[in-house]
C-alpha cells in the first residue's frame, strides 16, 4: 500500500507542472497585460511610464522566462 502511495505522489508532480504551465501560458495568451489596463483608464501615463513598468514587473521578456523566473 505504501509503494502504491508514493508512486501516486510521484505521479503528481508532473501533472501538476503540466496544469500549473497551461494555466501560465492561457494567462499570456490573453490580449494585453495588466499595465495596459492600469494605461488604459489614466490619460496621465506616459508611454515611457508603461515602459518602465513592463520592463520593473517582467512583462517586456518572453512567457517562458516569466515563467521559470518566478
Amino acid at each position: 500500500m505504501g509503494t502504491y502511495a508514493l508512486r501516486r505522489v510521484i505521479q503528481m508532480i508532473p501533472l501538476l507542472f503540466i496544469i500549473s504551465l497551461l494555466i501560465f501560458m492561457l494567462t499570456a495568451m490573453q490580449p494585453g497585460d495588466p499595465v495596459d489596463q492600469l494605461a488604459f483608464g489614466n490619460s496621465n501615463i506616459t508611454p515611457e511610464d508603461i515602459a518602465r513598468l513592463k520592463a520593473a514587473y517582467g512583462l517586456d521578456q518572453p512567457w517562458y522566462t516569466r515563467y521559470f523566473s518566478g
